[in-house]
């Protein structure tokens, strides 16, 4: 398993679906599994893999006008929260190699391809409906937020 060594403790890697990401950035509610999920990428608790695609495709999202209006956030704290990602993760460059088929989307693909290319731990999403009925790709396991943070709590 991958692991990021932080003052001698090793933490495990994780791709974070963008539904996650977004959905912690806008919440109104502290203790909503998706900020919890992010707050431990944070915190440290997770090392964040992340691509050049999936970044961009995050910041499409949170800029568009209407996302920006209906959630009252400004073009500064919306780069400030992609750049904080960027500091705090790793970035990898992921090949194509997921069959569209497999996701069933092939807007998920390249969340696949990257949990494969960063060996990672966990895929944190939301997406029942392609990414979760895998369960499991290579050794990387497909969870919730909140499944995630039950996990990530059993770690030693």
């Amino acid at each position: 398993m991958p692991r990021w060594r932080r003052c001698a403790v090793e933490i495990p890697t994780g791709v974070f679906d963008n539904n996650v990401i977004a959905a912690a950035f806008i919440s109104r509610f502290a203790k909503s599994a998706s900020i919890l999920a992010v707050n431990a990428i944070r915190e440290l608790r997770v090392r964040l893999a992340y691509s050049e695609e999936t970044l961009h495709e995050l910041a499409v999202v949170l800029q568009l006008d209407h996302f920006r209006r209906e959630h009252n956030k400004s073009e500064a704290e919306i780069r400030a929260f992609c750049d904080t990602l960027r500091v705090v993760g790793v970035k990898y460059e992921p090949r194509k190699q997921v069959l569209v088929s497999l996701a069933r989307d092939i807007t998920d693909t390249k969340f696949l391809d990257l949990a494969l290319a960063a060996d990672a731990d966990f895929l944190v999403t939301n997406d029942a409906r392609h990414l979760l009925r895998l369960k499991q790709i290579g050794q990387t396991k497909i969870l919730t937020p909140h499944k995630f943070l039950l996990a990530l709590n059993r770690e030693p």
